[in-house]
């Protein structure tokens, strides 16, 4: 697992801190949304997680009984899961390319080696053994390819 920025671990630590004060449920709502909006951006799905797993740790002290910390775990887990898909990035490229034409090809390629979890793709009809290459290279690296091509 990468290391998490030590930055975005402060700055958790302070939200922890400050949800953790006094009682759970009298928090200053503007003054968390100020305290949030102060979440370093350099990477925000790692700073979110971190703020949510401080959050959630905020609560977790509040709770005696072990059980009900294991049910705040269990909550935490569905929370993750759920707005991972909610927060799914959308498309980071998008372009229209036309064939037959070398630089497309190499232009297609680059955009296929940068994805990291999935690869949409319309197509008229799958004839370049380049592009084909590039896309088995990301398929055998566990990235989701789905390619819409003419039916024939």
């Amino acid at each position: 697992m990468e290391s998490v920025d030590p930055e975005i671990l402060e700055h958790a630590e302070k939200i922890n801190d400050f949800v953790g004060e006094g009682e759970f449920g009298e928090v200053d709502q503007e003054a968390l949304e100020s305290l949030l909006d102060q979440t370093p951006m350099k990477n925000t799905q790692e700073a979110g997680e971190q703020v949510l797993n401080a959050l959630f740790e905020a609560a977790k002290d509040e709770f005696a009984d072990e059980d009900d910390k294991k049910i705040l775990d269990k909550l935490l887990g569905l929370v993750k899961t759920h707005e991972r898909k909610l927060k799914e990035p959308m498309a980071v490229y998008r372009d229209a390319m036309f064939y037959p034409n070398l630089d497309n090809v190499d232009v297609l390629c680059n955009y296929i080696r940068k994805a990291t979890e999935r690869i949409r793709i319309c197509i008229f009809m799958m004839t370049n053994d380049t592009l084909k290459e590039c896309i088995l290279e990301k398929l055998s690296e566990g990235v989701r390819v789905q390619i819409v091509a003419d039916d024939e």
